[in-house]
């Protein structure tokens, strides 16, 4: 085999592609924050980020999040599969006008839980912990749906919806994704 084909991870990158396709976790937000800067540092052209997951940490989405939203170049977001829990966040995240989801999708969003950061033994520090969390979670998803989604309101096991419900509802997205962008964000003629 020769040292000049590319694999398929570098294949997208060269494509300024990159892909969650697992819980989002301390390793997935290292590899993703990487192919982000190598990215940002060759070129300020978008970067289109592919979205399949259940969610995962609070933390390690924030780091994410933070990141793709500071750097100085826009960032399309393409939801598929399942984007759920705080995958939810990075999907809404990316640029106004440039959020995508397949017909296909399963949106389920729900209030963060589960373990935390908090190093201490006291209940009190936990859960306040998880409150300040959902608040902060909260306020950013509102921003970025225009506030037609409010976490408070969600049924306790939250909420699953098809594709067109979380665009027309809910504004985590803006369109069902073509064959014609979807051509155009891998950089092939159809």
């Amino acid at each position: 085999m020769s040292k000049n084909l590319l694999g398929p991870k570098e294949r997208l990158l060269q494509k300024r592609v990159v892909l969650l396709y697992d819980s989002i976790n301390p390793n997935s937000v290292k590899d993703l924050s990487q192919d982000f800067l190598y990215l940002a540092s060759y070129s300020l052209e978008p970067i289109t980020f592919f979205i399949n997951s259940a969610g995962g940490r609070v933390t390690d989405t924030l780091a994410l999040h933070d990141l793709i939203r500071n750097l100085p170049l826009e960032i399309r977001t393409v939801g598929f599969g399942v984007i759920a829990s705080m995958a939810v966040l990075l999907l809404a995240s990316g640029k106004k006008g440039s959020r995508y989801l397949f017909s296909n999708a399963t949106v389920h969003i729900h209030l963060p839980y589960g373990r935390t950061e908090v190093e201490g033994t006291k209940v009190e520090e936990i859960v306040d912990e998880v409150l300040r969390i959902n608040q902060k979670t909260g306020k950013l998803l509102e921003e970025y749906s225009g506030n037609q989604l409010t976490l408070a309101k969600l049924p306790k096991d939250g909420l699953i919806m098809e594709s067109s419900v979380a665009i027309k509802e809910y504004g985590l997205a803006d369109h069902i994704i073509s064959g014609d962008v979807l051509s155009g964000f891998l950089g092939v003629k159809r």
